[in-house]
């Protein structure tokens, strides 16, 4: 007989990861932001990366291969493109940074292409592209295009690229 499922209210839920993240020297300020990720990540229903990889980022930072208390910092920034370097953290800050990145240089440049390197998992990779911004963003690739009042799914598809990585911004509160 299959247990019933356990409800936690997201709130709980992120504290409990923000609790788990401080503990293992993460800073408050990238442990909420990687705890709300997660959490959103839950709420979406992609079950499989939030709450979910909570363990695993406990076991790969006790064996070394993750360094939550990292900052990303910005390894490179030329016009329209940049480079964040996670310096071996979890993925959600960096890629919230360059996300950020990204959304200023669409702003200035029409277009804002930044990449991530040396950094772990990014489990809540949705959350990028769900954000409620002027953008639309075709997160597979990490670039942003100026909205120019079409949709995503009226893009023209770049011929490496299926229909189904195009993802629009909805609105999201």
């Amino acid at each position: 007989m299959a247990e019933d499922p356990v409800v936690v209210a997201h709130e709980r839920l992120a504290e409990f990861i923000v609790s788990v993240l401080e503990a293992l020297k993460m800073s408050p300020k990238n442990a909420r932001l990687t705890a709300d990720l997660m959490v959103r990540t839950d709420l979406r229903g992609v079950d499989s990366h939030g709450i979910g990889m909570l363990p695993k980022y406990v076991e790969w930072t006790r064996a070394g291969f993750v360094h939550p208390w990292a900052d990303p910092v910005v390894a490179r920034d030329d016009l329209a493109t940049a480079l964040v370097d996670g310096q071996k953290g979890l993925g959600h800050p960096a890629s919230a940074m360059a996300m950020e990145l990204a959304i200023s240089k669409a702003a200035t440049y029409g277009i804002g292409i930044v990449a991530v390197r040396n950094s772990t998992s990014s489990a809540s990779g949705p959350w990028r592209s769900s954000r409620p911004t002027w953008t639309t963003c075709w997160a597979r690739y990490r670039i942003c295009r100026q909205r120019t009042g079409t949709s995503a799914s009226t893009l023209p598809a770049s011929p490496r690229r299926r229909r189904s990585d195009t993802v629009a911004s909805p609105a999201f509160p």
